[in-house]
């Protein structure tokens, strides 16, 4: 989902949009060609409006503190929150994307049974709105920095689950782990979420 603040521009240009976006693989990746399927909807949708919208990568909670403070003219990539919502409007969305928990695969959790598993650690991306839900739902949270980070606590059993988005966690999960670490992390279904970008 796409958000805007008041415009602000990246550079002095007219027509020049400064979009903060973070690292969303696979669909905002800095380190593509086309930086991931969702920026390259955002960037055309700009410019057959004639806008050249140039993405800048920052951490989340950077790019939510940029907007708030109007020096980006919107955020590419975060979920609608109310907190939010008093400072930036949003586009309406393009895709849903699906929210679960990562288990090991020799833990005791076969489903994501939310009160089956209230008592365990659960490891969720720093500045999410994802974090709030699961502290109001009741559970037990960490902050990582990072998907790998959660998924390297999840295999060293400092924590009993990941969450976070579906795509997200396993394009994680395949570019940073060997099989045999991959083999010994599971999704828990159904879906905890599903959310609109």
């Amino acid at each position: 989902m796409i958000l805007s603040t008041s415009v602000y521009s990246c550079e002095s240009q007219e027509k020049v949009l400064c979009i903060a976006a973070f690292e969303y693989k696979p669909f905002v990746d800095p380190d593509s060609e086309d930086q991931g399927y969702i920026s390259q909807v955002m960037i055309e949708a700009f410019a057959l409006q004639g806008y050249d919208a140039q993405l800048k990568y920052m951490p989340l909670k950077r790019a939510l503190y940029e907007a708030h403070l109007g020096n980006v003219d919107g955020i590419l990539g975060a979920y609608y929150a109310e907190e939010r919502a008093e400072y930036l409007i949003y586009s309406k969305p393009i895709t849903d994307i699906a929210i679960n928990f990562f288990a090991l695969t020799d833990s005791e959790y076969q489903t994501a049974n939310v009160k089956d598993f209230m008592l365990s650690k659960v490891s969720v991306l720093r500045g999410t709105s994802l974090y709030q839900k699961l502290l109001d739902d009741g559970f037990l949270v960490e902050e990582s920095a990072d998907n790998v980070a959660s998924l390297n606590k999840l295999l060293h059993k400092r924590v009993g689950l990941v969450a976070g988005t579906t795509e997200w966690v396993l394009h994680d999960l395949r570019s940073n782990f060997s099989l045999e670490q991959i083999g010994r992390v599971k999704i828990l279904y159904p879906d905890y979420q599903i959310k609109s970008l």
